[in-house]
């Protein structure tokens, strides 16, 4: 699962990642998912910088 504001690890990239490296280990049943509207902590965000984690 991924945040689609997450600025640290852009979500597109890194769901294809793991779903390709789980199904090249075997693992057929996958889903991945990213969540509009959630940053890198899954935080409600607007712009997804760190500077919204605190509040």
């Amino acid at each position: 699962i991924n945040g689609e504001l997450d600025l640290q690890v852009p979500h597109e990239a890194n769901l294809q990642g793991i779903e390709q490296a789980l199904r090249d280990g075997g693992n057929g049943d996958v889903t991945v998912r990213s969540f509009p509207g959630l940053n890198h902590l899954f935080q409600t965000a607007t712009t997804g910088l760190p500077t919204e984690y605190a509040s």
